[in-house]
């Protein structure tokens, strides 16, 4: 969650707003489980005066009226030696009250047992305090290298576990949430880096580095055509790995997207795939072949006759088929490794990255020997490539936004909207800077 600021500049906590007339509200349940509001002209005590003196009628603070309610609340509580609820039983408790994901669950599963477990688990969730919860992420991220994506994912299974407490009160409020605030605070350079948009690639880059790979489809055969893919589509990940012949619909050129492989680890800690639904219900879609993407999966079809390479693997799960589950097992995957395995998320990572270092060396050496500014690469992932698709199709005059988001498989259109109006806004700026060097002013 972004920090929140009052009109002083002071970061408010949570749950804590300011309304648009200066006056502050609090958010709570009470004892009963109600939810409930307090309202105060001042944040804290010493904002008293300065209220009552601008003719407010204000007796008390915020701050002061939350303590008071913490303190009534925690009254109610039952007596610490009471108390016998250890995380690792409120784990499960709070796991069963989720609707999640059969992915998420297995992924939050195996973070717990590897992570939260061994460090908290064994604790009573009445000792714990915000101290404890900064002092085990801030370990997490300074002396085990965490990255904050992961420690957000820690986070998201722990905070509810402390929720489902202040729920059965047996605690009165979450230390976790003004835990993460100051984490969050306090490494924000990190944070920063996590949370930025990172660009999709240039035009120039693009056309640059697609040429480069497709010049060298000697060396680069299946990750050319599954660049194409990736950039023709804008699919996701698993979306692309788990396509199978039958997916694929050469007449009518068309691309059924109904499942994902999702690679991860088990309660064991031991990694596999398998099927899953994909992303969303919106992500259930039939996706138009553009001529070039035909082209690519053709050519991967021809490529492993020739290579001799046939698909060892099946892979089990399930789908939704007319809004039903429905246990599938498949092989026959168009993507596959020299051993005739299914290409792994990860794998594409590090080999789009081994391409991109010889693109580079190769892009240096020429623009050398051309006296020109070389086109290089950054770094980029999977996901910039779905990225860069958006973008270039955001781009297209006249296009209709809902058939982006459609063929994106975003269950919301505001997603591709955003892509959109930060697209157009860069076109705008580089179409103000085109004129501004053709105009004759004066």
């Amino acid at each position: 969650m972004a920090t929140r600021y009052d009109n002083k500049k002071r970061v408010l906590h949570t749950n804590e707003y300011q309304n648009k007339d200066g006056r502050y509200v609090f958010h709570y349940v009470d004892a009963s489980g109600k939810k409930c509001k307090i309202y105060s002209w001042a944040l804290k005590p010493e904002d008293v005066p300065a209220a009552i003196e601008a003719g407010k009628k204000c007796e008390i603070s915020l701050r002061d009226l939350e303590k008071h309610i913490l303190r009534e609340k925690a009254k109610k509580l039952s007596p610490p030696k009471k108390i016998k609820k250890t995380i690792d039983s409120l784990f499960e408790i709070n796991m069963a009250r989720r609707n999640l994901r059969q992915s998420t669950e297995t992924n939050y599963r195996y973070l717990y047992g590897k992570i939260i477990k061994p460090e908290l688990g064994y604790r009573f969730i009445n000792v714990l305090t915000q101290d404890d919860i900064e002092v085990f992420y801030t370990d997490l991220l300074k002396n085990r290298n965490f990255a904050p994506a992961t420690l957000e994912n820690i986070h998201n299974i722990l905070s509810p576990i402390f929720d489902t407490a202040v729920a059965k009160q047996i605690i009165a409020v979450n230390p976790c949430a003004e835990a993460m605030k100051e984490i969050r605070r306090r490494f924000k350079t990190e944070w920063a880096f996590y949370t930025e948009n990172k660009p999709a690639l240039t035009i120039e880059q693009q056309v640059s580095f697609m040429n480069y790979v497709r010049d060298n489809r000697a060396k680069y055969g299946v990750w050319y055509n599954l660049l194409v893919v990736f950039l023709g589509t804008g699919c996701r990940v698993g979306e692309i790995i788990g396509l199978t012949w039958n997916d694929i619909d050469f007449e009518r050129n068309t691309i059924t997207i109904n499942h994902q492989i999702h690679y991860g680890a088990d309660e064991s800690g031991k990694f596999h795939k398998r099927i899953t639904p994909p992303k969303n219900k919106s992500s259930i879609r039939e996706i138009q072949m553009f001529q070039s993407v035909k082209a690519a999966l053709l050519d991967e079809k021809a490529r492993q006759v020739i290579e001799g390479i046939k698909c060892n693997e099946t892979i089990s799960g399930y789908i939704f088929n007319k809004r039903r589950e429905q246990k599938v097992t498949l092989t026959d995957f168009v993507f596959l490794n020299r051993f005739g395995n299914v290409q792994l998320p990860h794998n594409t990572n590090r080999a789009f990255e081994r391409i991109r270092k010889d693109y580079n060396k190769h892009e240096l050496e020429l623009a050398k020997r051309e006296n020109r500014k070389p086109v290089e690469m950054p770094h980029f992932t999977n996901h910039i490539l779905r990225h860069t698709f958006t973008t270039r199709a955001c781009e297209c005059q006249g296009i209709n936004i809902g058939f982006i988001s459609d063929m994106l498989g975003h269950s919301d259109t505001q997603t591709t909207l955003n892509i959109y109006n930060d697209v157009q806004n860069t076109l705008k700026k580089r179409a103000i800077e085109d004129m501004e060097n053709k105009m004759i002013i004066g």
